[in-house]
C-alpha cells in the first residue's frame, strides 16, 4: 500500500476479505510508525465470538485424577473402558507400530533411527525365501532377532538356528533360554546368579521358573518366581519415588506415542468419536516404566499376537 499526494493511506474493507485486524505500519529514515485497525468494527459487522464457557463442570464433590495407564490384550480378549468419552486411547497391534514408537521415540530423544531401517525385513519374514532369511540372520544375528525367529518361525529356528547356538563353547543365560534348558536356567534363580541378570532377562526366568514347576509339580520353583516378580516389583517402584524429572520425561513419552497419529489410522474409523475430537486409538509403554519397558512390549508383541493398548483417563 503506497500514500496518496495528502500522505495518507487509504484502503477499502470490502477488498480485504474476511480478515479482522490490518496491521498498518510506516517506517523512514528516523522512525517507525505501527497502527492496528478493526475492519469489522469499522464496517460495522460484528466480530463473531465463540462461547468457550465450560458446558459441564466436573463433580466436585469427586476425587479426579488423570492416569497413565498400558494393558496388554492376548488374543480374543476384551477391555471395557467405563469413561470412553474422557479417555484418548491408541493401540500397538503390529510389528510395523512397535517400529514407530521406536523411531520417533529415537527422533525425539535426538538419536538416529536409521538403524531401525535396516530390520523392515522382519515385516515381510514369512514370505522371505530360505536363504534370504540365512542372509538376513547371519548379517543381524542376535538374541533380539533370535527370539523373534523362534517364536513367529519355529520351524525355521529348529532346522537352522538350534544346532548353531547348541554348539556354542560358552552359552549365556539367553542362549540357554531359546534352547529350552530349563533345569539350567532355574539354577539363576540363585542371588549370586539372579543379581547379573537384567529385568528383561529376569523376566525370562520367571517364565522358565514356571514352566519347570509345571513339569515337575514341585511349588518351589513357583515361589521362586513370585519372590522374583516381587523384587523386580519393588525396584520399579524405587525408580518411581526418584524426582520428578524422570517421571515428567516417562508422562513425556507416553503422551507422544498417544499422539501419533501415524499409529491410529488403521483403527480410528472402528472406534466412537469422542464430541469435539477425532478418536485416537494404540498403545505404548506405561508410565511407571522408563524406556527400557519397551524391551518388554516388544518381547510380549513377539511372543504372541497381542493387542497392546494405551490409556489415558
Amino acid at each position: 500500500m503506497k500514500p496518496n499526494a495528502n500522505g495518507e493511506v487509504v484502503y477499502e474493507n470490502s477488498k480485504l476479505g474476511e480478515y479482522n485486524t490490518l496491521t498498518i505500519l510506516v517506517i523512514d529514515q528516523d522512525s517507525v510508525v505501527q497502527n492496528v485497525r478493526n475492519l469489522k468494527e469499522e464496517a460495522g459487522r460484528p466480530i463473531e465470538k465463540r462461547d468457550l464457557t465450560l458446558k459441564k463442570a466436573l463433580d466436585e464433590n469427586k476425587g479426579l485424577t488423570e492416569s497413565r495407564l498400558t494393558n496388554t490384550l492376548p488374543k480374543g480378549s476384551k477391555h471395557f473402558i467405563e469413561d470412553f468419552t474422557s479417555s484418548e486411547i491408541q493401540f500397538i497391534d503390529d510389528l510395523k507400530k512397535v517400529s514407530e514408537v521406536l523411531r520417533e521415540i529415537a527422533n525425539t530423544n535426538g538419536q538416529t533411527s536409521s538403524a531401525w531401517d535396516k530390520l523392515d525385513f522382519i515385516y515381510k519374514w514369512p514370505k522371505l525365501a530360505e536363504d534370504d532369511k540365512k542372509t538376513f540372520v547371519s548379517e543381524y544375528f542376535s538374541h533380539e532377532l533370535l527370539f523373534f525367529i523362534k517364536a513367529k518361525d519355529t520351524a525355521f529356528f529348529e532346522r537352522t538356528i538350534r544346532h548353531v547356538l547348541a554348539s556354542k563353547m560358552e552359552k549365556s543365560f539367553f542362549d540357554h533360554y531359546l534352547l529350552d534348558n530349563v533345569e539350567t536356567l532355574v539354577k539363576f534363580a540363585d542371588l549370586h546368579k539372579l543379581i547379573t541378570l537384567n529385568a528383561l532377562e529376569r523376566c525370562f526366568l520367571v517364565d522358565a521358573l514356571v514352566r519347570h514347576s509345571k513339569a515337575t509339580k514341585n511349588p518351589t520353583f513357583l515361589q521362586k518366581a513370585v519372590s522374583i516378580v516381587s523384587r523386580i516389583r519393588d525396584e520399579v517402584e524405587g525408580n518411581e519415588s526418584q524426582g520428578g524429572d524422570k517421571r515428567k520425561q516417562q508422562n513425556r513419552m507416553f503422551d507422544l506415542v498417544l499422539n501419533m497419529n501415524s499409529l491410529s489410522k488403521d483403527t480410528s474409523s472402528t472406534l466412537p468419536s469422542r464430541p469435539g475430537a477425532s478418536p485416537r486409538a494404540a498403545a505404548y509403554e506405561n508410565g511407571k516404566v522408563a524406556s527400557s519397558s519397551i524391551k518388554d512390549l516388544l518381547s510380549q508383541k513377539l511372543r504372541s499376537n497381542n493387542l497392546d493398548m494405551l490409556r489415558r483417563d
